[in-house]
């Protein structure tokens, strides 16, 4: 019944662990400096 929202969840979970990730590699590129 709800194919879509749980497409737009997985997706939104997916982004989110990218983001959180990319922010932490960003910090340790930051703090090596």
């Amino acid at each position: 019944e709800y194919p879509i929202y749980e497409e737009t969840k997985i997706k939104l979970t997916v982004y989110d662990v990218k983001d959180k990730s990319h922010d932490t590699f960003r910090i340790n590129r930051l703090t090596s400096l």
